[in-house]
């Protein structure tokens, strides 16, 4: 009996029971939003905002974060509205173009300089602020002010495109060079093959010159 025990004891949490019970932030959950902002938050926990899978609305804002996990754009693919406003983020991830169903974007009051190149990807962003962050000049020249909402929906759209583009040619630019690499590769192979095939060639000469000097000598004697 004991060994039942301890059996049905230790699974109940992943069988019995909603995964969204587990969450430790379930009591921030208010119908489709989990509310986080001004909670003085350094860290978050993706797992446990990914056991609440009705949260499709994600408020970080006003908290201390400088960064995001590595797992969060993979993990919160179905949010549609983020807002990090008023943290100190320096970055976003890489994968950041992972929030394929992002339509909603906060990013006031932070660090960022760049945007991730997967940044274009978010074909479904309609609204964006990016306000006082210290931008790239042309990033900010793309962006707008942001000063309304109309000027968010269009930064939104301004900012997705250029991103979309600047990444095909950034690739275009990086395939360029991977081809000129290989072409100096080839080149250099090539000198190294014709040093090599000189230094033979060298080697056989003087072979023979050695040759033909025996022969004369041993002729002479």
């Amino acid at each position: 009996y004991i060994y039942i025990y301890i059996y049905v004891y230790s699974i109940p949490l992943g069988l019995n029971y909603p995964l969204s019970v587990m969450s430790k932030y379930k009591d921030k959950l208010d119908g489709k939003e989990l509310d986080l902002g001004m909670c003085s938050l350094s860290t978050i926990s993706v797992r446990d905002i990914a056991l609440l899978p009705r949260a499709t609305s994600l408020n970080l804002s006003y908290n201390r974060l400088t960064q995001l996990p590595s797992n969060f754009c993979s993990s919160l693919t179905h949010l549609t509205r983020l807002d990090l406003s008023n943290n100190s983020l320096t970055e976003l991830p890489d994968d950041f173009g992972s929030l394929v169903n992002l339509k909603h974007l906060d990013l006031l009051g932070n660090q960022l300089t760049l945007l991730p190149l997967t940044f274009g990807e978010l074909a479904k962003l309609k609204w964006l602020d990016v306000k006082d962050n210290p931008l790239n000049p042309v990033l900010h020249s793309v962006a707008g002010d942001c000063l309304n909402d109309a000027e968010c929906r269009k930064c939104a759209s301004l900012l997705v495109s250029y991103m979309k583009q600047f990444r095909a040619d950034f690739e275009r630019l990086e395939e360029a060079r991977e081809i000129r690499r290989a072409e100096r590769e080839a080149a250099r192979l090539e000198v190294r093959r014709q040093k090599e095939k000189a230094k033979k060639l060298l080697e056989k000469e003087k072979r023979r010159r050695e040759h033909e000097t025996n022969r004369i000598l041993e002729a002479s004697a």
